[in-house]
């Protein structure tokens, strides 16, 4: 996460404070909680201390390696035991997860990624890499979330066990993600 708001202030040294001035949640009074809950009340303003966090993640990767595990509970106890830059560079997946053609022995290159768009429904990126290379992106999988490279058809499948996979081809590729809403869950309403 790259932005933490928090109502006392906190003390990883690794946060970065942007915003907060005043004084915090846990010091106040119980009267001067009270007041300040009415004031928000009624003003919608919030005291809230906010944190860049310069750790974080971007919202996608390339890793260069896969590691593969039985299960998806083994992936997230893998994950756990990881370092920020083990994170960063490796494919975390469950053996059955895994498409055929993402070969464990195949070499992977750090992808240059660069993002055209973002909407709710669709995400543009422009992609580059001087061999094949794996994409991973942190929005949660799902089997409505579809992939195009090239205006291709991809296959999209779980990496680190929750996120989004994909195989890159070698060379600049516009790569389009788009959720699809399933035709069971529409609703129509006959007035």
């Amino acid at each position: 996460m790259k932005w933490i708001l928090s109502r006392d202030k906190l003390t990883d040294p690794s946060l970065k404070l942007v915003y907060g001035d005043f004084k915090p949640w846990h010091s106040l009074t119980t009267r001067e909680k009270i007041i300040n809950n009415i004031k928000t009340n009624f003003s919608s303003q919030k005291d809230f201390f906010v944190y860049r966090n310069d750790r974080a993640l971007p919202r996608f990767i390339s890793p260069t390696r896969i590691n593969t595990y039985e299960r998806g509970r083994f992936v997230l106890d893998a994950m756990a035991q990881s370092t920020i830059s083990d994170l960063e560079n490796t494919l975390f997946v469950a053996k059955n997860e895994l498409p055929e053609d993402v070969l464990l022995n195949d070499i992977y290159a750090p992808l240059t990624i660069s993002p055209i768009s973002y909407e709710n429904d669709e995400i543009q990126l422009l992609v580059e890499g001087d061999i094949q290379g794996l994409l991973v992106g942190f929005n949660t999988w799902s089997p409505h979330w579809k992939v195009e490279i090239d205006r291709v058809p991809a296959k999209l499948f779980p990496a680190d066990h929750t996120f989004w996979g994909v195989k890159i081809p070698k060379g600049k590729h516009k790569v389009v993600f788009s959720y699809i809403f399933p035709k069971s869950s529409l609703i129509w309403f006959d007035y």
